[in-house]
């Protein structure tokens, strides 16, 4: 098993495929936690950070090896926490 990945909440990641292939144009993830994780809950995105509408609710559990490279950030502050 590979190790798992370091993510930031603070970052928008592309993900692999869109979650929802009735609304492509959110292809993003923003994950709820920063640290190394497997499995990571992430809320489905596009590029600017604006939450899908059918998944505005709660975010989903997503595999950290689905998460690209990062394409933008959320509101100011440190990407990593101490």
């Amino acid at each position: 098993m590979a190790d798992p990945k370091t993510v930031s909440a603070r970052l928008i990641y592309q993900a692999d495929a869109p979650h929802d292939e009735n609304r492509p144009e959110y292809d993003c993830y923003n994950p709820t936690y920063t640290g190394r994780y497997w499995m990571v809950d992430c809320w489905v995105c596009n590029a600017a950070g604006e939450i899908h509408p059918g998944y505005n609710v709660a975010a989903v559990p997503v595999s950290a090896e689905n998460l690209g490279d990062p394409v933008g950030a959320m509101s100011a502050g440190p990407l990593w926490e101490e």
